[in-house]
């Protein structure tokens, strides 16, 4: 097959076009993806802040009844008996576990919450720990709080050194 030099030329012209299309394809689809992760982590901070706002009064509230320190039988019990307590420990656990839920969705980014409050969701999920088993063993909601667990093994394994 003989190609006149037009056909070589258009054809080149049309190859070269391609390439080009799918180079500025291939260009929009990182920048978008550029965009959908600084959006998530902009979210992140967003969420973060605004919960800050809810989280803190409640930690204050319940660390003044029962001290900074892992819960204890004897705590279940009084959370179990005030409607009020009760309410505030499952407002604040609650809280980390919608925040758990939007990681695990991809809606917020894991990275930006641990360099926010990474040690603190822990250190939280620590102390409410035995809480947390007294309630899924005593209650049919064995996945109570699992997202929150899930982003505490998150957390610690992006913290290990």
């Amino acid at each position: 097959m003989n190609f006149t030099p037009y056909q070589i030329a258009t054809f080149s012209l049309l190859a070269l076009g391609t390439i080009l299309a799918l180079w500025k394809i291939f260009i929009a689809v990182k920048q978008q993806r550029l965009n959908y992760e600084r959006n998530r982590k902009q979210a992140t901070i967003e969420v973060v802040s605004t919960l800050r706002s809810e989280y803190r009064p409640l930690g204050r509230s319940i660390n003044e009844r029962f001290g900074n320190k892992p819960l204890s039988n004897e705590d279940f019990e009084s959370i179990e008996e005030n409607y009020e307590t009760k309410t505030e420990v499952r407002r604040y656990l609650g809280l980390f576990e919608n925040l758990a839920v939007g990681v695990r969705t991809d809606t917020y980014d894991l990275h930006t919450l641990n360099m926010l409050t990474g040690r603190y969701i822990i250190k939280l999920y620590e102390r409410f720990f035995h809480y947390i088993e007294h309630r899924r063993t005593h209650t049919d909601a064995t996945s109570l709080y699992e997202h929150l667990e899930w982003l505490v093994n998150q957390l610690k394994a992006i913290r290990k050194p």
